[in-house]
């Protein structure tokens, strides 16, 4: 909707044309149709639904597979386990300069180069699987590090009980076979 009002009725127009485009140029049948929450979209939903009660109309695609997800993590303890682990794994990496620094060095080693960690946004799922994606393929310098420098990586988070303690508990999962 470049350049163009942001309203229901234009999206709704954009939508239609794109129905048949989908239609006559590729061949598919659409039987649904996902927006955002935003007040044009939702008027677009009322209007596409007006124009064929045959479609399964969505509000918010983000939003449902976000729901989607949590239903699928709240009916397995383990995964939700793993994906917390994986991203406090990633948090106390990006958080620790000189452990990070010691991670780029092994990764360049391993990798021949540097991948960024990447933590991801809730509402973002596909961000979800390209964290525990990246976490996976430096997986090897990550876990070297941790055999090199296991006291050094506790020793940089400073005095502070509960940072020693969070360190330990990320070197334990990093550790852990189970997890990966």
């Amino acid at each position: 909707m470049s350049g163009q009002p942001k309203t229901g009725d234009n999206l709704f127009r954009i939508v239609l044309q794109e129905m048949e485009e989908f239609e006559r140029v590729y061949g598919v049948k659409v039987i649904g149709w996902v927006t955002d929450d935003g007040p044009d979209g939702k008027k677009m939903c009322c209007l596409l639904l007006a124009h064929s009660r045959k479609l399964i109309i969505l509000v918010c695609w983000a939003h449902q597979v976000n729901l989607m997800l949590g239903d699928a993590l709240k009916s397995s303890p383990m995964m939700r386990d793993v994906l917390s682990e994986a991203s406090a794994i990633v948090k106390w990496f990006n958080s620790h300069d000189h452990t990070l620094s010691l991670l780029h060095a092994e990764e360049r080693l391993t990798h021949n180069k540097i991948l960024a960690l990447i933590l991801p946004v809730l509402t973002h799922w596909t961000s979800h699987f390209l964290s525990i994606n990246r976490l996976l393929t430096v997986r090897e310098a990550i876990t070297e590090v941790v055999k090199l420098y296991e006291p050094e990586l506790i020793a940089s988070v400073g005095r502070d009980s509960a940072s020693i303690a969070a360190a330990r508990k990320v070197i334990t999962s990093i550790k852990d076979n189970n997890l990966w």
